[in-house]
């Protein structure tokens, strides 16, 4: 193969897989690496794991903006955004674009707030059902089973 399709093998993980037949005739195939695609989204996830930096992203997705402004409007200090910013650029999250003397940041590809937006949806839905494991009736109760009787004195 040439070399865009090796690479192309390589990212989706086709390049690392052994193709064959099992005992019974069935055609199997096994991958025996991780593929470069999922090692860049584990990557790209854990910068995400930071609640400042989702914080950044959502500024960011109202439009470019310098690192003192963005600072001001998350009421962090502009070298700890600076540094959350660098770890975004490093992942490819953001981009720096200069204009004359300043320096505006813009997401690199605005659909990181579609995917942040899928994410806190599963979450939503996720806290929902915790809620209704624990129904007003559960909470009265529990609420019983732990009080302590009541004596008063004559």
């Amino acid at each position: 193969t040439n070399g865009i399709q090796y690479l192309i093998d390589f990212i989706y993980g086709t390049a690392g897989t052994v193709n064959g037949f099992d005992d019974f005739g069935h055609f199997q195939r096994a991958n025996i690496q991780i593929t470069a695609c999922t090692i860049l989204q584990a990557e790209v996830l854990k910068t995400l794991a930071s609640p400042r930096r989702l914080e950044i992203l959502h500024v960011l997705a109202r439009g470019p903006i310098e690192v003192g402004r963005l600072a001001e409007a998350i009421g962090a200090t502009q070298p700890n955004v600076s540094q959350h910013l660098a770890m975004l650029r490093a992942a490819g999250i953001v981009e720096a674009e200069r204009d004359g003397r300043e320096v505006r940041y813009r997401l690199a590809d605005p659909d990181v707030m579609t995917a942040c937006g899928i994410m806190r949806g599963v979450l939503e839905r996720r806290l929902r059902r915790l809620a209704d494991l624990w129904t007003p009736s559960d909470v009265a109760t529990e609420s019983a089973a732990t009080r302590q009787p009541v004596t008063t004195s004559a």
